[in-house]
């Protein structure tokens, strides 16, 4: 086993194994791309919110014979429609509810 000598220690020393490698590091971010970069997380969040709850109304709204992914538009339009109809159903059960009591007070 060779002993190491002063001059093999200052060799593998300067080697490039041995030496700190610089980190590249991106432009420096001006103000305006730091505003940018903020405004664009904003929306990343924004939309992510938006796009759970088009997922928890798709799970609450009847599903349609369609064997295809229903879109946004169609699950909003689709929540629309339904909540529409439930409308319907509700006011016509009022007229009758409101005719029988009618009725009933009519044959007292």
């Amino acid at each position: 086993m060779p002993s190491a000598t002063a001059e093999q220690f200052t060799v593998e020393e300067d080697s490039p194994r041995n030496c700190k490698r610089k980190k590249r590091r991106g432009p420096r971010l001006t103000g305006v791309s730091k505003q940018r970069k903020k405004a664009n997380a904003r929306e990343r969040d924004r939309v992510n919110i938006l796009n759970e709850y088009i997922q928890i109304l798709r799970t609450l709204i009847p599903e349609s014979q369609n064997t295809y992914r229903v879109t946004k538009f169609d699950v909003i339009v689709g929540a629309a429609s339904y909540i529409s109809q439930l409308s319907s159903i509700l006011e016509e059960e009022e007229d009758d509810l409101v005719c029988k009591e009618t009725d009933a007070e009519g044959h007292i």
